[in-house]
């Protein structure tokens, strides 16, 4: 069969040189084996399926350079690193310790030469079984929670808090203001310390829900006509979800999403008590000094959930595969959501529980990045994914140096063809 290439604005025939020249430049260097790529004969494809080829070929060049960027971040990381396309891992590495142990007043009893042999001792060694504060990753999985029970008609995203609770002062505000942090509610991180019953224990969802109750803080701005990213509104979220599932908050997404999806060994803030602190590392500053538990640790929600990299990752599978959430739940999470009153959409634009990066580049909007940082007392995490692609790039750190943070844009470029 004849090609007939036609004038198009991607210049196909400059594609297709650039694509024996990719196959050319891959074999020579033993990047990537012939048997990798389609193996169909050229003269038989069409112009949409040189496309596809073209594709995959630039998705094989991506996949290299990610690789290659994530090393040069692997120098300055003490954490894990995850990096999977098309459900198989492509790079992973754990660089570091579950505790530097540089601080002399986080182990007064031991002498510096004492605390350098502790460091180096095999045991405290960041490897695939090491638990990290998820910090606000943790928002994904109450996203998924009240969507699942919007699914089952538990719940409507357009119910109002009030519904739920009827001594909720402020009035109009919505489960989907809450999820895509336009509620205005204010930031309890930033409650005056006098508002906290007993600071020397770890306040709970309860008594944030109380504060806003009996204290009424302002509203940061009029429900619907800001976006404002707020810890308070997933406070408050994992509240919904025990009221409408008669469970405690750790119990329904252990039993609705963890069990199902075999991660049966993470845990939350509130049970940490019960686990091996061998296996759990501990958040750091960039002095490297130990961030230890406050009062502001004991929330579930916008954070409090403890998980290893791999059991991470496991989740996200699920999660983007559709075993977790159906199809429409799942482009709604991971849709821009935080449409305001106005019709305008913020600069930073926000899901259920994930914030969204559109491709600049592209003129449709089926090309993104959905994503979302976690950082908390000395945790320092990122996750990306690329649905176009299906890549994850998983980071979970407990060293506040942010290697990854800074460098994380390079993410989107090159996954973006940038």
């Amino acid at each position: 069969m004849k090609i007939c290439f036609k004038r198009r604005n991607n210049f196909p025939i400059l594609k297709f040189c650039l694509l024996l020249c990719g196959l050319y430049v891959f074999s020579s260097f033993g990047q990537v084996k012939p048997t990798e790529l389609p193996q169909k004969e050229l003269k038989q494809c069409s112009i949409q399926e040189l496309d596809s080829l073209f594709d995959e070929v630039n998705a094989v060049f991506k996949e290299e350079e990610i690789i290659k960027y994530s090393e040069e971040i692997c120098e300055k990381l003490n954490g894990c690193v995850l990096i999977a396309r098309n459900n198989k891992i492509i790079f992973q590495k754990e660089i570091g310790y579950l505790r530097f142990y540089e601080d002399p007043k986080a182990t007064p009893s031991l002498s510096l030469n004492e605390m350098e042999k502790a460091r180096e001792k095999k045991e405290n060694q960041i490897t695939t079984s090491t638990f990290f504060e998820l910090a606000s990753l943790t928002k994904q999985f109450t996203a998924a929670a009240i969507l699942k029970l919007a699914e089952e008609e538990k719940l409507k995203l357009n119910s109002e808090v009030q519904t739920f609770f009827s001594n909720f002062p402020y009035k109009g505000i919505t489960i989907h203001q809450l999820l895509t942090h336009t509620s205005g509610i204010p930031e309890y991180l930033d409650f005056p310390i006098r508002y906290f019953k007993d600071t020397s224990l770890l306040t709970t969802n309860d008594e944030i829900l109380s504060i806003l109750m009996t204290k009424k803080p302002a509203l940061e701005f009029a429900p619907g006509h800001r976006f404002l990213y707020t810890n308070t509104n997933y406070v408050i979220l994992a509240k919904i979800i025990e009221k409408v599932s008669n469970l405690s908050f750790e119990n329904y997404i252990r039993q609705s999403f963890l069990v199902p999806a075999g991660i049966e060994k993470a845990f939350f803030i509130t049970e940490i008590d019960a686990q091996d602190s061998l296996a759990i590392a501990c958040g750091h500053l960039l002095s490297k000094s130990e961030v230890p538990f406050d009062y502001l640790d004991g929330t579930v929600g916008d954070k409090g959930m403890y998980c290893t990299i791999n059991d991470l990752y496991r989740w996200e599978q699920q999660l983007f595969s559709g075993n977790i959430l159906s199809e429409t739940s799942l482009n709604k999470a991971t849709a821009v959501q935080n449409i305001l009153k106005n019709k305008k959409t913020p600069n930073e634009q926000y899901g259920y529980g994930f914030r969204i990066e559109m491709n600049k580049n592209k003129k449709n909007n089926d090309d993104k990045l959905v994503f979302h940082g976690g950082l908390w007392h000395g945790f320092q995490n990122l996750f990306i994914y690329r649905p176009k692609d299906q890549v994850f790039i998983i980071f979970l750190s407990n060293f506040r140096n942010k290697a990854h943070f800074r460098k994380s844009d390079k993410y989107f470029q090159i996954l973006d063809g940038a």
